[in-house]
């Protein structure tokens, strides 16, 4: 892969496919309610914004350069305040958004990392808040850490359940079967 394929192939990842990605993922683990509802439209507005996005790095060429040692993706057509505002109102909004807590704070370190890109070095926000955002990712080991106590939880609910409903039948059982053993016998003699 060249690279020119590469840096096309990031930029249409990190600034087309994720404003809709990333609210969707967060749509589809939550539960119903109206917080789903919400990330729902954030899931519309941003595909919308996808396909602008895509329109536009297709039709005008990304230069990509390095300046004071970073990754510069510069497209005059998707260089626009109103794209970013929108942008993190997609991606840090759905994640602020989720019921799970380990989300949430993935969305506020993004949001806390953004805005530090955007003071430090802004022209190279694209490369830099993908690589925070990257090495910060860690934290949502803690959703599928808390995903399955909830899971495992409920499994011990269910088997105490099942193990009382288990204990009641057999004891019906054992209680009836003398008879049901007695009528039986007795019929088939």
């Amino acid at each position: 892969m060249t690279q020119k394929t590469a840096a096309t192939v990031f930029v249409f990842y990190a600034q087309a496919a994720l404003p809709l990605l990333v609210p969707l993922a967060i749509w589809l683990i939550e539960p119903r309610g109206p917080k789903r509802v919400l990330i729902g439209v954030l899931v519309v507005l941003g595909g919308v914004l996808a396909g602008y996005v895509a329109w536009g790095l297709v039709t005008v060429p990304t230069q990509v350069y390095v300046h004071d040692g970073s990754l510069v993706y510069d497209n005059p057509s998707t260089n626009q305040p109103w794209i970013a505002g929108v942008y993190i109102l997609t991606t840090c909004g759905s994640l602020i958004l989720s019921r799970s807590v380990s989300i949430q704070i993935f969305g506020w370190l993004n949001l806390v990392g953004l805005t530090v890109v955007l003071i430090v070095a802004q022209y190279a926000f694209t490369a830099l808040w993908c690589l925070y955002a990257a090495l910060v990712s860690g934290v949502l080991y803690l959703h599928f850490v808390e995903r399955r106590i909830d899971a495992l939880r409920a499994l011990r609910e269910r088997e105490t359940t099942l193990s009382r409903e288990a204990e009641v039948e057999l004891a019906q059982l054992t209680r009836h079967f003398p008879r049901l053993r007695r009528l039986f016998l007795h019929t088939v003699d």
